[in-house]
This record gives C-alpha cells, structure tokens and sequence, in this order.
C-alpha cells in the first residue's frame, strides 16, 4: 500500500482504493464450517486479483474484507469496477 501511494505520488497520478466487504461470511461460516468459508475466501481472492492492474494490488484487509489498489484509475471507473463485482 504504502509503495503504491508513493509511487501514484511521484507519477501524480490518482490512486482509487475498492473495499469489498463478503456479507454472510460469519454466517455461512457457522453453517458451512470454516474450512468452506476458508474455500470461498480463496476463490474470492482469485476473482479480485483478475480485477486489479496487478496481482500484489489485491489482499485481504481482514476478516471477510479485502482491497484492491487501482492506480491510475478515476473515482468513475474505480466506481464501475466496483459495480462489476457487486
């Protein structure tokens, strides 16, 4: 994060930030067991990685949320990727 923002710095170019948030998580979680939840964590990263420029500017913040960096990037087209993953 921290190389992102520096390097979107130096090139003065916008740095859009998504935060998903996987609802239900907890509750699939209790339901499914955590081994299921761990799966659809997993491939959750996998779809958002193909979302972001770049496969390290996509992780897991915590608990059922993760982020991805979008340099370069308007708040329109941030807003349409994020649309696209809803």
């Amino acid at each position: 994060l921290e190389r992102a923002v520096k390097r979107a710095e130096e090139d003065r170019v916008a740095l859009a930030l998504i935060v998903v948030n996987l609802r239900g998580l907890r509750l699939f979680n209790a339901n499914h067991g955590h081994a299921a939840g761990d799966a659809v964590l997993v491939q959750a990263a996998h779809v958002l990685a193909q979302h972001a420029p770049e496969p390290e500017l996509a992780g897991r913040i915590g608990g059922s949320e993760f982020g991805i960096l979008l340099p370069g990037m308007s708040r329109e087209d941030a807003g349409r990727v994020a649309e696209r993953l809803g």
